[in-house]
């Protein structure tokens, strides 16, 4: 396909209408997938037998991506499991350009348990200011007996930060178990990052 510039685009010429008018297409298709998702895990995880922080996921954000008024929005779902007899912990933290920006902490009795943990980050209007938002919301059936526990939702409202989005940046989110046990878990079903 000829490049065109402003020096040999004639409008009135048909070939170049049609070419200017399937380059502006081809432009909106790209415009729209970038607006999607930006990170996909492979396959599912199962997080146990470790007290070592354990990446979830881990997202390359390329430069510019935030603008000033664009979101990233990070966001995972599985089960949790904790068969050990005692209540145990899971510590969630979530970074962005190496800096932590909100850490939920989340107590699970013995039971298994569905969860979806949501993390959100957008420029305050400049390039250089961030604010964030993190969500677990939970729910589940004591393994015990089979009778429903009362689900719930935890959330931190992030630091501000001053990470320069203008070059590439990583988005991260560990979870870090209190318990090394094979009967103490979190495992992930599905993991991405969306851009919008």
């Amino acid at each position: 396909m000829p490049v065109y510039t402003p020096n040999n685009f004639d409008n009135t010429n048909p070939t170049d209408a049609v070419v200017a008018e399937t380059a502006q297409a081809e432009f909106r298709n790209i415009k729209s997938f970038f607006q999607g998702v930006l990170y996909r895990a492979a396959g599912s995880k199962n997080i146990n037998n470790t007290i070592a922080p354990t990446t979830v996921l881990d997202a390359d954000v390329p430069a510019n991506s935030l603008g000033i008024n664009h979101i990233l929005k990070a966001e995972f779902t599985g089960y949790i499991y904790n068969s050990t007899g005692t209540n145990q912990s899971v510590v969630f933290i979530f970074t962005y350009g190496g800096t932590t920006l909100t850490t939920v902490t989340a107590v699970w009795p013995v039971g298994n348990y569905a969860y979806r943990y949501t993390a959100l980050i957008t420029n305050n209007n400049v390039t250089n200011i961030q604010e964030s938002y993190t969500e677990l919301v939970y729910g589940g059936t004591d393994s015990s007996n089979g009778v429903a526990i009362l689900g719930g939702t935890l959330s931190a409202n992030g630091e501000s930060c001053t990470i320069d989005s203008t070059q590439d940046q990583q988005l991260i989110v560990t979870a870090t178990l209190n318990t090394a046990s094979a009967s103490f878990g979190v495992y992930v079903n599905i993991a991405y990052v969306e851009w919008k």
